[in-house]
């Protein structure tokens, strides 16, 4: 009975470490949604603002690789709060304050972690809220990358009308007016986008 016993016990040892030789590992699921190209496009679409137009594109950028080198700081960002100001003057412009605090740093000073305030020009209130060229507000909660400008009075700007791509189901849209959209990008998982902005930093792409 005994030997019976111990018998038993090694089979289903011997079992047990054959089942875990064998078992396929374990696999983790990305946060990034495999889109089919016309999926993609469609989320592109989602994100550009047709019928609008921006006062003056002193600066066009064609490629990520230009806007690149353009921005000062490069940044992905989580949206904490939306200011919409009222003019005080009717010579003044209505100005949209967005507080952010940056998930990650790309290019130039952003302390992770940290806070930052972006200026922008415009703002509306409750449903219609656009700033300038018809673009809406950021959206408290959503993340972002954003290609910004210089500081000034504590605060830095989007680089004009192309500086802004929101992410959606996983990949980097460009959120803009038709006229200011980068027509040689395609949307592309986070970490990908991430990766390409680091490496025309570093000068490591052609």
């Amino acid at each position: 009975m005994k030997k019976s016993l111990a018998l038993s016990l090694c089979l289903l040892l011997a079992f047990s470490l054959f089942a875990c030789k064998t078992a396929p590992a374990a696999t983790t699921t990305p946060n990034t949604q495999h889109l089919t190209a016309a999926e993609i496009r469609a989320l592109d679409e989602s994100e550009t603002i047709r019928g609008e137009s921006w006062a003056s594109l002193v600066n066009h950028f064609n490629s990520i690789e230009e806007i690149t080198d353009f921005a000062e700081v490069i940044v992905k960002v989580e949206v904490v709060s939306v200011e919409l100001t009222e003019p005080e003057t009717y010579l003044d412009s209505q100005m949209t304050y967005t507080t952010v605090t940056i998930l990650s740093t790309i290019k130039g000073n952003g302390p992770v972690g940290g806070t930052i305030k972006i200026n922008e020009l415009g703002g509306g209130q409750g449903y219609e809220a656009f700033v300038a060229g018809g673009v809406p507000v950021m959206a408290v909660g959503s993340q972002y990358i954003l290609f910004l400008t210089e500081e000034y009075k504590g605060m830095r700007g989007v680089c004009g009308a192309f500086g802004r791509f929101i992410e959606k189901q996983g990949y980097m849209v460009q959120q803009t007016i038709e006229e200011a959209k980068i027509n040689s990008y395609t949307p592309l998982p986070t970490e990908q986008f991430m990766q390409l902005i680091a490496g025309y930093v570093a000068g490591d792409n052609t």
